[in-house]
């Protein structure tokens, strides 16, 4: 028992020592553990009594309040290493602190030992024994300088950003990867009408992108999600933009990216060109009128001089590829220096309006162009025109100038104003030139003058190497003849066979002529022509009486004219006053090309519209039926 008790002694005192010892071994781990906190912490640690006064500072503390030894903190409190005007605030978190409430850091302006402050943030907490009770305060400084220096530098940064996204005048858009917009700017609601709330997280492509566009976009999208590239991006470019309201802007727009830590973004600057495009289609409208102005004649509104050379060179060039024939007319009023002495110049000018406008009228095609040559003379070149057509023309304008009446009582030519007239269809070449269709048009117009005005003289260039006129001129190894279209019929079968019949008697005096055929040849062709078309009139103007054409007392007066005229030429020609070069060009001239081609037409018209109403064809039927209109 004694042996017993002695050992169980022993094993206490073992027992006891050994705690001992593992006490001490604690002791010092946590010594050394607190040492190395002090010395390894980055913020400055203070140890304080329950009083709050210092009993030991860290290396990083003495540095962040400029101490030269770390003893100089002992004794010192809270209210040592923080400016005076924050006291108040200090000792109401430690009073919190005290009751059991946690105040979490807090930012204070601390006081240097030289008297300077700086911005630290503190962070105070109790030391507890192993049974909860506090035993000490550790106290937690931190130099936030600098971070405060950041966010002063940031907050400036934001303001800048703000204040220059408010007073932009452009809108500033941003687009986060997925399309989404995630800032919106007070210009970007006055352009495109969306307020901020309306357009923050909104899909940016359907709230902004016409509908043309969005599959583009969107293909783009994918791309852009993982590279921050695209086609758009780092450009800019001319786009519409959906407004709120459903209308279409024009915008300027550039676009750049950016990588931020959730993704790529991309940046919009949108501008409304809206005013832009406006003042521009103004100035293109303008541009376009000065044009127009540059082009034009002023006093009759039609094509001037220029525009005439510009368009006649034009079509020489393009005829010379086709292959096809240009015709040209050159047209000049009769004595109109009379006319300006007599009238005056106001009557004058007014004269050559009326004049510009009948000429506009006869011209049928959007293609051909009536132009005023200078003075009293005018212009019109007729693209892929053969001398048939051109002829027509010719004597339309001549005919309905001549019915305008325009009182004109010093011409020699008739009591009102004539025009003359010389017409030319070319075939075109690379090696020709457009000076010589103006050329040989100016040599016809003199023709008609000095025929005696109040005409229209023609002529045909078959190729560059053989020019020749329809009639008038010899030219046995290229001798010309009329050539008969289905244009030219009417519908009734013996008008039309008449007019074919006198096409080729037409062609047997031509051909006669150009084969230098005697004179007795000539004149029993000459009779038997004028004998058809007495007959072809008489049978002419009987029809036209059947059918109750309005125009059939003016038509029988022309017929008569006509007669008379071609009968007193053959008595020349019979009596060697006139050349058979001149009664062929006058025949066939005012006889077939002139009166047929012409003022037959006329009534063709007539009897064309005349089977429309009767049958309730339409009449678009009715002209490819005849080939007349």
């Amino acid at each position: 028992m004694g042996k017993r008790s002695v050992q169980s002694g022993q094993d206490l005192r073992l027992q006891a020592k050994k705690y001992v010892n593992a006490k001490d071994i604690y002791a010092r781990e946590s010594e050394d553990l607190y040492r190395a906190i002090l010395i390894a912490s980055v913020d400055g640690i203070a140890i304080m009594d329950l009083e709050g006064r210092v009993r030991t500072v860290s290396h990083r503390m003495s540095a962040i309040f400029d101490l030269e030894r770390e003893e100089e903190a002992a004794g010192r409190t809270i209210f040592d290493f923080i400016i005076p005007e924050d006291h108040e605030k200090a000792r109401a978190n430690i009073g919190l602190m005290f009751q059991g409430i946690f105040t979490g850091p807090e930012e204070y302006r601390g006081l240097r030992t030289d008297g300077s402050s700086i911005n630290i943030e503190v962070n105070v907490e109790f030391i507890r024994d192993s049974l909860g009770f506090p035993t000490g305060i550790v106290m937690i400084v931190r130099d936030i300088g600098e971070r405060m220096k950041t966010d002063d530098n940031l907050r400036e940064s934001e303001a800048h950003i703000l204040a220059i996204t408010s007073s932009s005048q452009d809108a500033i858009i941003m687009m986060e990867s997925n399309g989404k917009i995630c800032f919106w700017n007070n210009a970007a609601t006055r352009i495109i009408g969306y307020t901020v709330d309306e357009a923050i997280g909104k899909d940016l492509h359907q709230l902004l992108t016409p509908q043309h566009y969005r599959e583009r976009q969107n293909n783009g999208l994918a791309n852009f999600q993982h590279t921050g590239t695209g086609s758009a991006i780092d450009t800019t470019q001319e786009v519409e933009v959906c407004h709120k309201d459903g209308h279409e802007i024009p915008a300027e727009l550039s676009v750049s990216s950016i990588r931020l830590k959730d993704g790529w973004h991309a940046v919009g600057i949108i501008r409304d060109i809206s005013y832009r495009k406006r003042a521009e289609a103004v100035l293109e409208a303008s541009n376009r009128k000065l044009e127009a102005l540059s082009i034009t004649d002023a006093l009759t509104g039609i094509a001037n001089r220029r525009r005439f050379d510009e368009v006649l060179e034009q079509e020489y060039s393009r005829h010379s590829r086709t292959g096809n024939r240009l015709s040209l007319i050159f047209l000049d009023i009769d004595y109109f220096k009379l006319f300006n002495d007599t009238y005056g110049h106001v009557q004058g000018d007014e004269c050559l309006r009326q004049i510009a406008q009948i000429i506009t009228d006869c011209v049928p095609r959007s293609s051909d162009l009536v132009a005023r040559y200078g003075g009293e003379e005018f212009a019109c070149v007729l693209p892929e025109t053969d001398i048939y057509g051109a002829v027509s023309i010719a004597e339309k304008i001549r005919l309905n100038i001549l019915t305008r009446g325009i009182p004109h009582k010093k011409s020699s030519v008739a009591d009102h104003v004539t025009v003359s007239l010389g017409v030319v269809t070319w075939q075109c070449s690379a090696g020709g030139s457009a000076v010589d269709v103006v050329a040989k048009a100016d040599e016809r117009l003199y023709r008609a003058k000095s025929l005696g005005r109040n005409r229209v003289d023609f002529f045909l260039a078959n190729d560059e190497n053989d020019v020749t006129p329809i009639a008038g001129e010899k030219a046995k190894k290229s001798p010309s003849k009329l050539i008969w279209k289905d244009t030219f019929c009417c519908g009734n079968p013996l008008i039309d066979s008449q007019h074919m019949s006198l096409f080729n008697k037409a062609n047997e005096l031509v051909s006669a002529i150009m084969s230098d055929a005697v004179n007795s040849d000539l004149i029993l062709i000459i009779a038997s022509l004028l004998a058809e078309v007495g007959q072809h009139f008489h049978d002419e103007q009987e029809i036209m009486e059947a059918e109750a054409f309005p125009g059939t007392a003016h038509h029988t007066k022309e017929h008569t004219k006509l007669l008379s005229d071609g009968t007193e030429l053959f008595r020349k020609f019979k009596e060697s006053i006139l050349s058979a070069d001149e009664l062929c060009q006058i025949i066939v001239y005012d006889v077939i090309l002139v009166h047929m081609l012409g003022a037959d037409r006329v009534f063709f018209q007539f009897l064309c519209d005349a089977t429309a109403r009767d049958t309730s064809m339409p009449l678009s039927d009715v002209k490819r039926q005849g080939e007349l209109c």
